[in-house]
């Protein structure tokens, strides 16, 4: 898989994040869950961007998420 360098990796995940924003908070529990480390650090700034509060308890176990980029989007 190719990686993208920092600027367009930024991007992209902030785009992705963007998207995210747009689901339901139930289907933006299921990613906070998912296997994938991008997938739950977008959902957690997803979360954010929407001001999602029955999310809190979800983005809580997030912070300790073994992928710091995840549990530190989810402090954010």
């Amino acid at each position: 898989t190719a990686q993208l360098d920092g600027d367009r990796q930024s991007q992209t995940r902030e785009k992705l994040a963007y998207r995210l924003s747009r689901f339901s908070a139930d289907t933006l529990r299921n990613y906070l869950g998912n296997r994938d480390s991008e997938l739950r650090r977008a959902a957690t700034m997803a979360a954010a961007i929407r001001g999602e509060s029955k999310l809190i308890p979800d983005l809580i176990a997030r912070l300790d998420d073994e992928v710091v980029t995840v549990s530190r989007s989810a402090y954010a």
